[in-house]
């Protein structure tokens, strides 16, 4: 085998051993219940504002927060609001 075959044959199977560990990881991950849906935070809604920044209403516990978040300059809260302030002003209207 020549240098080339042999680098080219290490490198496979590490990309190998790199995509089973990252589908194990993934299922072991589903299996506890860490990845998807939390009871903690639940996003309610959410809109592009243009390519790097959105915004988003985020339910975190007992509070509801609204969020934009840039590509630049971070995050900036833009107002929390507890769950039944935010269900009474959805109702009122």
């Amino acid at each position: 085998m020549s240098v080339e075959a042999l680098y080219f044959a290490k490198v496979l199977v590490t990309l190998a051993v790199f995509c089973v560990g990252a589908v194990i990881f993934v299922r072991y991950m589903k299996s506890k219940g860490r990845v998807g849906d939390s009871d903690n935070v639940k996003i309610i809604a959410s809109l592009r504002l243009s390519v790097r920044d959105m915004f988003f209403v985020l339910r975190c516990g007992d509070y509801v927060l609204a969020i934009v978040i840039s590509g630049n300059s971070g995050a900036r809260l833009m107002g929390r609001w507890t769950y039944d302030e935010w269900i009474n002003a959805k109702t009122e209207k």
